[in-house]
């Protein structure tokens, strides 16, 4: 949880949120239009990473969090899936393709690992 809260939460978007245009071109992250959906994402992975990393230092970690955190992974994953699929990231640099295996593969990751403690949380009284 705390690797995927700072990569994908407080690195990527911090990136998404603050860098300027010219380096997400440069980057092929950003083609063109407007700039605020990405910014909007930046925003939400941060909050995301922030509450990754604070649940993880809990002693417990409750059902409706693991399960948020399955959904968000999981659609994320799904999200840069389909965008791979589609090939709408062709425009992407090698810095930006290796930062897309690795936040998939943390996706991915941040989606299975969670599943093996649902069966850990039920436990009838």
């Amino acid at each position: 949880m705390r690797l995927n809260g700072l990569v994908i939460g407080l690195v990527l978007g911090l990136l998404c949120l603050l860098s300027p245009k010219t380096s997400l071109v440069a980057w092929g992250l950003y083609t063109s239009g407007a700039l605020w959906p990405l910014r909007a994402t930046g925003a939400v992975l941060l909050a995301l990473g922030l509450l990754y990393i604070l649940a993880a230092n809990q002693d417990i970690i409750n059902m409706p969090l693991l399960l948020s955190m399955v959904i968000a992974n999981g659609l994320l994953a799904i999200v840069l899936l389909f965008a791979y699929l589609q090939q709408e990231l062709t425009g992407l640099t090698l810095f930006g393709q290796l930062l897309l295996i690795l936040i998939f593969l943390l996706c991915l990751i941040g989606a299975v690992v969670p599943l093996r403690y649902f069966r850990l949380e039920y436990r009838p009284f």
